[in-house]
């Protein structure tokens, strides 16, 4: 019989084959290369994840010890999810995706790899030169949804050509394919930008070109229920994104559950500030500079006070802390228009890069202040930093484990995050009851979230009646724009905080009635098992 550690070394292994980006700073065998898309790249996906699972099936669960049966949880339930994520063809709607697809891997890249001498020049320009292969790949997968009618709405493909077209329009010498020999020496620079102008450009240059002819096939109508197959891209995609086999219906009505719920709550706070509801409150902020930052240096120096309060006082409830703090970033201005008001990237596992927290500067005047601190406290701490960070941190961990939390799908994560938004108050943290209305806001947008999110890929619902959802709960027209456009490109990915800040909230209350609670052993248990699905953590949290 194969033992636990010749499975999840296979996986981890075979796994960084199909997607290299996922690997660890300091795994330099991966550093030169780029996801194969290919349809024999796809096949040798099914193949690892086929045999991930056939070999778990032979294995002894109950003699495992916990750390060992929860590693083979989570490489159980992600072959699983990223086998069916193939099956049903997901991929085939990333690739034009304008968020967290195809052309996200460019930035994303030029954000994490460093240079730092000869052989990591080397394999940075390998990688630059991998991406005529990388986009080719995407190409098939243009042309097979193409002939299966599985296409992206026209909405979302036009937002991924203006993207490309952003990028395009920089001189690659000021893009930020230079960022990781910023600090290198002229021959260095002078490689790497042989290689922006040899082979990143024209391999963006010729997706563009794919995606524009790609345009006239692209749907008018938004979800997936509308496509061939598409009552199973959504199981796919929301088993992928919060772990768990869900019904829509009921996704949605629970959603409607808590949304009332979290109303509720603004009202509440709006009144203790003398306002009939939470709008008339917020509106009076609008004609204040306290309503918006007059420059982006001053939205990135208020969200780094908020992350120092955050860290400062996470330590009271906390035993254990990350040993470094996050930092914070404004977003690069050709990605503003279509990414989020905000985003954190894990740091470096070898400390060559610390956590970051992304802010989006642009557009101050739909970005409103007292949104803020709540987004700082999810993003940093005692949110996704703090959670994340940490299980970087678990050097005695298997790879899978401490690497691989992803592969768990973002319940786990989300949840913690939208949790700590909620201990945040419990902390003080937040310095008038503006910013709290602007958690209560986070909370009914998240609820909100399963309504549209449902009502978008399940039951038929429109941009304007999801974007009308919203923007009834506070969002900004530029907020709930972008975020439902993000929701139509990521189906089931907005579900994840609701469902799992319910478990967390749920795993707290059970133990705060057991003889002994304590607040902080109760942080620490739940932080030290990491990023698994959230049935492992029910299990191993005794529940």
């Amino acid at each position: 019989m194969t033992s636990l550690a010749a499975i999840a070394d296979r996986f981890w292994q075979g796994y960084l084959e199909i997607d290299p980006l996922v690997a660890p700073e300091g795994a330099h065998e991966h550093e030169g290369r780029l996801p194969d898309m290919s349809a024999e790249g796809r096949d040798q996906a099914r193949r690892t994840y086929s045999d991930a699972l056939a070999s778990l099936r032979d294995l002894d669960v109950a003699a495992l010890t916990e750390e060992d049966r929860l590693t083979a949880e989570l490489v159980e339930f992600a072959a699983r999810s990223l086998l069916e994520h193939l099956e049903a063809g997901l991929d085939r709607l990333r690739a034009a995706a304008h968020i967290y697809g195809a052309i996200q891997i460019f930035p994303s890249v030029c954000s994490r790899q460093r240079v730092h001498d000869a052989s990591s020049l080397e394999r940075y320009v390998e990688r630059l030169h991998g991406f005529a292969a990388y986009y080719a790949g995407w190409r098939e997968l243009l042309d097979e949804g193409v002939e299966a009618g599985q296409t992206s709405p026209r909405l979302v493909v036009d937002r991924t050509i203006a993207q490309l077209e952003r990028l395009l329009a920089l001189d690659p010498a000021a893009s930020p394919g230079m960022s990781p020999v910023a600090d290198a020496g002229p021959a260095a620079q002078e490689a790497v930008l042989d290689a922006l102008r040899e082979t990143v450009w024209p391999a963006h240059a010729e997706y563009l070109e794919a995606l524009r002819a790609y345009r006239a096939h692209a749907t008018e109508t938004l979800g997936l229920h509308s496509l061939p197959g598409g009552e199973r891209l959504y199981r796919a995609a929301m088993l992928e994104h919060t772990s768990l086999g869900l019904d829509a219906g009921d996704v949605h009505a629970e959603g409607e559950a808590r949304l009332a719920a979290a109303r509720e709550a603004q009202r509440r706070t709006a009144r203790e500030l003398g306002f009939d509801s939470a709008a008339e409150a917020l509106a009076s902020l609008r004609a204040t500079p306290r309503w918006t930052a007059s420059t982006p240096d001053e939205l990135v120096e208020l969200c780094s006070r908020f992350v120092r309060r955050g860290w400062d006082a996470a330590s009271t409830v906390v035993g254990r802390m990350p040993e470094a703090e996050c930092i914070v970033k404004p977003v690069e201005p050709y990605r503003e228009p279509d990414a989020g008001s905000a985003f954190y990237i894990e740091p470096a596992a070898d400390g060559s890069r610390p956590g970051t927290f992304y802010v989006n500067t642009s557009n101050l005047h739909g970005r409103p202040l007292y949104q803020y601190a709540v987004t700082a406290f999810h993003e940093a701490n005692p949110g996704h930093h703090l959670q994340i960070a940490l299980e970087r941190e678990h050097g005695d961990r298997h790879p899978v484990r401490q690497y691989g939390g992803v592969l768990a799908g973002s319940a786990a994560a989300e949840g913690w995050a939208l949790y700590a938004e909620q201990l945040a108050d419990e902390l003080g943290l937040y310095e008038d009851p503006y910013q709290r209305l602007g958690m209560l806001e986070s909370r009914a947008v998240r609820a909100c979230r399963l309504v549209v999110d449902s009502g978008l890929h399940a039951f038929g619902w429109s941009r304007e009646r999801a974007i009308d959802a919203m923007l009834e709960v506070g969002m900004t027209p530029t907020w709930s724009e972008s975020d439902i456009d993000r929701y139509i490109a990521m189906p089931g990915q907005a579900l994840a905080y609701t469902i799992g800040f319910s478990r967390v909230e749920r795993w707290r209350a059970d133990a705060e009635r057991r003889p002994g609670f304590s607040l902080p052993a109760f942080h620490d248990r739940l932080l030290s098992l990491g990023l698994l699905p959230l049935d492992a953590l029910e299990e191993a949290l005794g529940h």
